[in-house]
């Protein structure tokens, strides 16, 4: 049996511990989320891309229509 004071030594290492994975853990959801919002600007921005490229690509092929009739 561990005497009073290494018990006491024992529980706040352990809590030490306890709070320092806590705070990896909150580290690591933030992490997550600020590549989970970078990885959605970068779609949405690409999504962009696409709809202004078909977007003229449309306006092209109905200048050409227009041309031939």
């Amino acid at each position: 049996m561990l005497s009073p004071l290494l018990e006491e030594e024992d529980t706040a290492a352990n809590k030490g511990q306890q709070n320092m994975r806590q705070i990896l853990q909150m580290n690591q959801e933030q992490i997550d989320f600020h590549r989970l919002s970078y990885v959605q600007e970068e779609s949405y921005q690409d999504q962009c891309r696409l709809d202004e490229t078909a977007s003229e690509g449309t306006e092209e092929l109905q200048s050409i229509h227009m041309t031939r009739n």
